[in-house]
Order: structure tokens, then sequence, then C-alpha cells
């Protein structure tokens, strides 16, 4: 796991007063597999079933760019937030894998 991505997985909280994920300094394939992981509504999913209860909610993302850099903000609009930071620290470096795997 890339420092920035380790970086990502610090718990906050939003200026809506939401605890939050957010990470910048991300790569192209780390902005695009968090998206994949905490957007996943495929409802059979272990991302999907993770997410029930913390609700986590894409607020803010940028993929970087030829002046910019990548960019996450994950909001949480549930409960049972703990858990999920901890699958996601888990789950993330699978999937960066899996996405690598298939050229993604």
């Amino acid at each position: 796991m890339t420092p920035a991505l380790q970086a990502f997985l610090t718990l906050g909280q939003s200026r809506h007063g939401q605890f939050c994920l957010e990470a910048s300094g991300l790569s192209l394939a780390e902005c695009r597999t968090i998206r994949s992981v905490v957007t996943n509504n495929y409802m059979d999913s272990p991302d999907y079933q993770q997410s029930r209860r913390p609700s986590p909610f894409l607020q803010g993302y940028h993929e970087p760019g030829e002046n910019s850099e990548g960019w996450v903000l994950v909001e949480f609009w549930g409960r049972e937030i703990p858990p999920y930071v901890a699958y996601l620290t888990e789950r993330l470096p699978q999937a960066l894998a899996e996405r690598e795997a298939l050229g993604l």
C-alpha cells in the first residue's frame, strides 16, 4: 500500500460534521480503486454488505491530471464506521491488485 493510500485510511470530520476519510496525492489507480469499492452497489458483494451500516458516500473525487493530484473524500452518514475502516484497510490493496491484473 502506498503512503498516500495509507493516509486515506485516517478518520476525520468533514465540513458537514460527518465522519470522513480523505486523501490527496493518490495515483489514478488508487482513486479509481477507492471509488469502485465505496460505490459498489452489487448487493451480493462484500463491499456492499460492509457498507450498509456506515453508509459511505463519495462526497469528493478528483483524478490526477497534468497539474493536479488525485483526491478523494468519503463521508459516512451511518453507524459502525470503525469496522468499515478496518474492512477498507484490508480490501483496498486486494482491489488495487485485482484492477492491475485486469489492466485497469
